[in-house]
């Protein structure tokens, strides 16, 4: 007699096998879900500690630059006499490192290696006006160098401007790119505006300009910081000065990435650039063991990847910076790193 269906067993040995078959491919879509998810953290953390570290990038490369002549702190204070903010002896500008916790701030600086490290760092850096106007200096028909002094009156501190390029202003019409329409003239008219000052890469020293009202298109006023003065060259360019302080904050958006300028009411509000950073760890090496004994910098960035699910995170082997008591280990983290040679900084530690 011919078996007409299948029996129990059969059945229900059928029916275990396609249960099987369907948790392993639920198990396989979890683990591939899983996998996505976890790398898909990781690309954003490393995408996040890129945005600090270019932002470090463009600023850190121009600490210092057109002060060569200010050998130390104490130089680069007497530049900028009238700005409190500045006026500090413990701050090692232009790249001030300084460690900061619980609301206490100290100089954590080792005498033997010549190493500054901390996670706030206050930098004074110059680069070119942002407003696509270029204040390239005349120095006269001879085109010889020329002193400037700390007279306000001195006609030998007015230069003309050479560069004449026009721009469409909002109503239409061209105007002449000047100091008038650069970073220069931002803000307060008075030496507590560290906006009025600039630096020229031949000079060395740092300038208070002034607005010339008679022919500001055409014409800029310098002013020496020092009676010793500052030597103007022929083409020399004003370069705009800033200064800012970068540190992470935690507050009801979590830990975040912030920058604070420097402007002409002193330090104003902090500014957020990249959620998601826990804390930076800087190293100012000011004595290296290389034959150039160019000072290095090193930055490193603790970067939150999202809540560690499966217990506490152990300090990443690759990150000096705070721990214990911080509840970073609640995180999954990833520590991105860069490290600049700051040539600007030479004359500051001989």
């Amino acid at each position: 007699m011919k078996r007409q269906g299948f029996i129990l067993t059969e059945i229900l040995t059928g029916m275990m096998l396609q249960v099987g078959f369907a948790i392993v491919l639920c198990s396989a879509f979890y683990m591939i879900l899983s996998f996505s998810t976890t790398a898909q953290q990781g690309f954003a953390a490393n995408d996040k500690g890129q945005m600090v570290i270019t932002y470090f990038d463009s600023r850190i490369r121009g600490a210092g630059l057109g002060m060569w002549k200010c050998h130390g702190s104490s130089d680069i204070r007497a530049a900028f006499p009238k700005i409190p903010a500045l006026d500090d002896n413990t701050l090692c500008l232009p790249v001030a490192i300084v460690s900061s916790a619980d609301g206490k701030t100290k100089v954590s600086y080792d005498k033997k290696t010549g190493v500054y490290s901390g996670n706030v760092v206050t930098l004074l850096y110059a680069h070119k006006d942002p407003n696509d106007v270029r204040l390239i200096l005349s120095t006269g028909k001879a085109q010889s160098m020329r002193t400037v002094t700390k007279s306000t009156s001195n006609a030998n501190n007015q230069f003309d401007l050479i560069d004449k390029a026009t721009r469409t202003t909002g109503n239409g019409t061209k105007g002449i790119s000047s100091y008038t329409n650069s970073e220069f003239n931002k803000g307060v008219d008075e030496k507590t505006n560290i906006n009025r000052y600039a630096v020229m890469e031949s000079s060395g020293i740092p300038v208070y300009t002034i607005a010339l009202t008679s022919t500001s298109d055409k014409k800029v006023g310098l002013r020496a910081p020092t009676d010793a003065g500052v030597k103007v060259y022929p083409m020399s360019e004003l370069l705009n000065i800033e200064c800012q302080k970068l540190y992470t904050k935690k507050d009801d958006n979590g830990y975040n990435f912030v920058f604070m300028p420097l402007n002409d009411q002193g330090w104003g509000q902090a500014f957020y650039h990249t959620k998601d950073i826990l804390d930076l760890y800087m190293t100012l090496n000011t004595k290296p063991n290389t034959p150039d004994r160019v000072p290095i910098f090193e930055l490193r960035v603790l970067v939150n990847e999202g809540i560690n699910e499966n217990g506490s995170t152990p300090r990443p082997k690759d990150w000096p910076g705070r721990w214990k008591n911080t509840g970073f280990d609640q995180y999954k983290v990833r520590v991105s790193k860069a490290t600049w040679k700051l040539y600007n900084l030479v004359p500051q530690f001989r």
